[in-house]
């Protein structure tokens, strides 16, 4: 608990650090945390605070944005909000949503730049099927792995994350596309700035969706 002591007040010092898009997948970790042992008074207040800190932004940041290629993006931030179970926890939530309800996915899925999946996003916030899609294919027309490509590794990663509305079919899916990526070591554990660092991140979150966990 130490480690979240501490974090929460750097946050307090700079509120602004990581925001909207790595407090938003700290505000994921204390939803978690509050179904755990660690649950505390703690938590509860760390995640208050970055509920209304994250919400606010929602509320105040253009959408849909002009691009979702930054640690800035809308799109993302709003996914990890809903998924971190937050709707209950802010007064204005019907703001944000109808804020993201009133559009359709009006984004550039080849864009070379992007780091996620806008189309996969889409899919599972409004519930539709999730498009057919060769993990395997796409894996091998990257080519080697460097900072130039790595966005787009992220991109199709992101692809495997889907709704669990046939949750067997989902969990077996997931499972083996990470087998897939998990066999080449150059895609996620070979160097951390490139890949190490948010590739691991985004396997585990596939799975969490297929399990329904957030």
């Amino acid at each position: 608990m130490e480690a979240i002591q501490n974090e929460r007040e750097r946050l307090i010092q700079n509120q602004n650090f990581e925001l909207p898009y790595g407090q938003a997948w700290l505000l994921l970790l204390l939803n978690e945390l509050e179904k755990t042992s660690f649950q505390s008074k703690e938590v509860h207040s760390f995640r208050t605070e970055l509920v209304e800190r994250i919400g606010l932004w929602l509320e105040k940041n253009e959408f849909p944005e002009h691009k979702v290629n930054s640690y800035h993006s809308w799109l993302i931030t709003y996914f990890l909000f809903k998924k971190s179970k937050s709707d209950a926890h802010y007064s204005r939530i019907n703001i944000i949503d109808e804020k993201f309800n009133s559009v359709v996915n009006v984004y550039d899925e080849n864009d070379p730049k992007d780091f996620f999946s806008p189309e996969s996003l889409f899919q599972i916030l409004k519930h539709q099927p999730k498009k057919a899609f060769n993990l395997v294919q796409s894996l091998n027309q990257l080519g080697p792995i460097n900072h130039s490509n790595c966005h787009h590794l992220g991109k199709i990663i992101s692809k495997i994350w889907t709704t669990p509305k046939n949750q067997i079919d989902a969990l077996e899916s997931v499972i083996q596309s990470i087998k897939e990526v998990t066999k080449r070591p150059e895609l996620w554990k070979s160097d951390f700035d490139t890949v190490a660092h948010w590739i691991p991140q985004f396997l585990w979150f596939g799975l969490f969706l297929a399990l329904d966990e957030p």
